[in-house]
């Protein structure tokens, strides 16, 4: 039991922040870097190694800025690399939870935003992500669900949200593929964090299941 507690807790393996293994001064320096084999030069396997390995050396330092407006005087939203983590987590297990696994697709219809951040590497802890552009006609963002066989779309659920909800509504009646629709909503203050926030392992087998509460 010990052994498999020991297991659990160094999952993932725990790097140093990236870094070249020795000064580069001179065209040797970078003939000798470009040698060293990829699991030397980078130990960490996903973005989540990396950016759960930053949060454990620099947790309290600013990892993302967010400009809530263009008026100079508004005070941004930051979020430390913990607390990003920490919402990784939420959004990695929150998927989880819905069925989602390993080979499963998840869309991400959202702006250059925060939640933005959260559905791209907290989703990629849990299975595999698609960003779409917003810009595009939803005959278009459908096609491309389509083709990579997306089971769920997250969107901002707001209707002052340029109607994103409306287009990833619009998006999975015509892609039945993918069986529900995330609703997001816009943060407005700092995330706050959970005491126990733990990475996801993707090996679940549960049944997909559609949920009522999400349907357009």
């Amino acid at each position: 039991m010990a052994a498999a507690a020991s297991s659990s807790q160094a999952w993932p393996p725990q790097h140093p922040p990236l870094a070249a293994p020795f000064l580069v001064r001179s065209r040797a320096d970078i003939e000798r870097l470009a040698a060293t084999p990829l699991a030397e030069a980078l130990p960490a396997q996903s973005t989540y190694e990396l950016i759960r390995n930053a949060a454990l050396a620099f947790g309290d330092k600013t990892a993302l800025t967010f400009l809530r407006d263009g008026n100079p005087d508004t005070p941004p939203l930051r979020w430390t690399y913990a607390e990003l983590l920490a919402r990784m987590h939420q959004t990695a297990n929150a998927l989880h939870a819905l069925g989602l696994g390993a080979t499963d697709t998840v869309a991400a219809l959202l702006p250059g935003c925060l939640e933005y951040h959260l559905a791209h590497w907290g989703g990629q802890a849990a299975c595999i992500v698609q960003p779409l552009n917003p810009l595009l006609t939803e005959d278009k963002l459908a096609a491309l669900l389509a083709a990579t066989g997306a089971k769920a779309l997250i969107a901002y659920g707001a209707p002052e949200d340029a109607d994103y909800w409306a287009k990833a509504c619009a998006c999975r009646r015509a892609c039945p593929a993918c069986g529900m629709c995330c609703a997001w909503r816009r943060m407005t203050s700092r995330p706050r964090m959970r005491r126990r926030c733990r990475p996801v392992h993707c090996t679940s087998t549960k049944r997909w299941r559609r949920s009522p509460a999400t349907a357009c």
